[in-house]
Parts: C-alpha cells; sequence; structure tokens
C-alpha cells in the first residue's frame, strides 16, 4: 500500500490515527499493549511529521482482537492482541498485502499439525497397547514479536496511535508473509528436537536448559482408567519409540511412550532446542527482555 504516490487528505489521516476504533475500552487496551511493545523494543515511537520523509512509506489502520490464553494457575482466560490491518488499501487502492509474492513464500508446515500428531499417538498405541503416553507443551513468549523485520518491512509497517507514528520492529499480526516467515523458524525448532530425540549421544542429563528443572512432575490419569484400543491407520508411518514434537506457530507438542527415558528427553529436548535459536540476554541490556519461553504456561 504505497499511500504516498497520492496526497493523503486529512480524513483518512484522522481515520489512521484512530486506526478504525470507535471503542473507547479498545482504544485504552491498544494504548496498553503499544506501551509495553514499545518499552520492549517492539515498537518505534517517531514524531508524526517525519511520515513524508519515510520513502516507501506504507499505514495500516490497528485492530484489537480478543484470544483466550492461561494465566499462571492453568485457567482459562482472556487476553487481548493488537493486529494491523495491512490488507486496507489506503489512497493508492494497494495494500501491502496484495503486493506479496505468495508463490514465492515457504509452505506453512504447521497447518496439519494436529493430523501429524493424532497420526502418531495411534501408532505408538498400536505397537503398544498398553503403555501411557505422555504429552507436553512449551510456549514462545510472544513468538512473533522475536523476528526482526528489516528496515525497508518496517517501514511498509507503519501505524499511527495518538498522535504518535509507530513503527513495527518484528512481525505483525495482519502481514501476509509473517505466517510463512514463522514456520521457517518453528520448523528448524521441530527438526533440532526430533533429531535429538533419535541421537543416542546426547546426553539428556549433562546438556540441557536450566528451566527444565522447574517443570512439575507428569500428571497421569489414574491405573483403573482403561487403555483404548485403535485400529490400524490408513497411512504408513516409520516405527518411532523415542518420541516426537510437532509445533503450532508458537506451541511445541511433545509426545513420548512411558518408556525408558523418553518423557524427560522429550521435555529436555524442547526447551534446549527454543533457546539454541533464541539470543541469551546481556548483563548490559538495557530494554527489558522476557524469557522466550513463557513460564506461566508450562
Amino acid at each position: 500500500m504505497k499511500i504516498f504516490q497520492t496526497p493523503l487528505d486529512l480524513r483518512t489521516l484522522t481515520s489512521m490515527q484512530r486506526g478504525g476504533i470507535v471503542n473507547p475500552l479498545q482504544i485504552t487496551i491498544l494504548a496498553e499493549i503499544i506501551k509495553e511493545d514499545v518499552e520492549h523494543g517492539f515498537a518505534l515511537p517517531l514524531p508524526l511529521s517525519v511520515l513524508h520523509c519515510i520513502p516507501k512509506a506504507s499505514l495500516a489502520p490497528l485492530g484489537c482482537v480478543k484470544q483466550s490464553t492461561l494465566d499462571s494457575s492453568g485457567r482459562r482466560t482472556i487476553k487481548h492482541r493488537m493486529t494491523h490491518d495491512q490488507s486496507f488499501p489506503g489512497p493508492s487502492g494497494l495494500s501491502v498485502n496484495l503486493q506479496v509474492l505468495h508463490q514465492d513464500l515457504p509452505p506453512i508446515m504447521y497447518s496439519f499439525v494436529l493430523l501429524r500428531s493424532i497420526h502418531y499417538i495411534l501408532d505408538i498405541r498400536q505397537r503398544h497397547p498398553n503403555t501411557r503416553v505422555y504429552i507436553c507443551k512449551f510456549n514462545i513468549d510472544a513468538a512473533y514479536c522475536r523476528c526482526s523485520f528489516s528496515s525497508s518491512t518496517a517501514f511498509e509497517s507503519l501505524t499511527i496511535f495518538a498522535g504518535l507514528l509507530l513503527v513495527a520492529l518484528r512481525m505483525t499480526f495482519g502481514g501476509a508473509p509473517c505466517p510463512s516467515i514463522w514456520s521457517v523458524i518453528s520448523e528448524t525448532i521441530t527438526d533440532i528436537v526430533n533429531s535429538l530425540l533419535q541421537n543416542d549421544f546426547w546426553n539428556h542429563n549433562n546438556l540441557y536448559d536450566p528451566i527444565s528443572d522447574e517443570l512439575d512432575t507428569p500428571l497421569a490419569l489414574p491405573a483403573s482408567v482403561p487403555f483404548h484400543q485403535v485400529k490400524e491407520l490408513s497411512v504408513s508411518i516409520a516405527p518411532n519409540d523415542k518420541g516426537k514434537i510437532d509445533i503450532y506457530i508458537d506451541d511445541s507438542i511433545g509426545i513420548a511412550l512411558d518408556i525408558a527415558n523418553a518423557p524427560v528427553r522429550v521435555t529436555r529436548a524442547i526447551p534446549l532446542a527454543i533457546r539454541t535459536l533464541s539470543r541469551t540476554n546481556s548483563e548490559l541490556e538495557v530494554i527489558p527482555r522476557r524469557d522466550i519461553i513463557s513460564i506461566k504456561k508450562l
């Protein structure tokens, strides 16, 4: 959306500044989200006067959506997420998303995570009809905000709020390429973990992330609950009793049979892989930076 190919009139600018949000509660919520984004270095506030000095700048209205999440006690609660409407056409009639070359984007592999996970569970249940299967999940905190934009992309991800120009320095919710870009990162985490689980030379007692020591004891259903049996699958799966993970956006899902040390290896491989791909905090860090693994969702 190269809106500066045509003059920007006052009505359009006012609409952008309000972000298309008319609900006062949403404005308050957005103000809190933006404040936190700026404090954590996810967004850069600039005076509105520099807008016309930025070449190939693009503006997008803000949105606010409600989602479900978990609190530190595991209870389901509501959270709000800020979105960028990068399908907004602007005066030029072109949006950022309309200019994306979708055929050049990598495939989004996490689209079929549920099906793959169920297939694996059914396969190991068929071969081990009376053995427990454990499942765990690790969540990457503020996943999209862990991936930095290039300067040119950041200037195409501008928005206006409360009289300030905001530059999105990290991936946005609303940018068409972002799910594909993130899939590359999430699949790398998945591949590292699954390679570790199959590698007998990896000593999970010596090489692991310290956060694994904070995990709760795995919960199991009572012994009185019978194991359900499964029918033969219509797809062929290579036998794997060492456990595996899959990932949906920012949620790494680990599955392991209760044999040998498979559950422990799975719960130690996932945070190790996530941490390997992240940057450690510096002692000289001036911008607050939360742990990349969401502690409250463990």
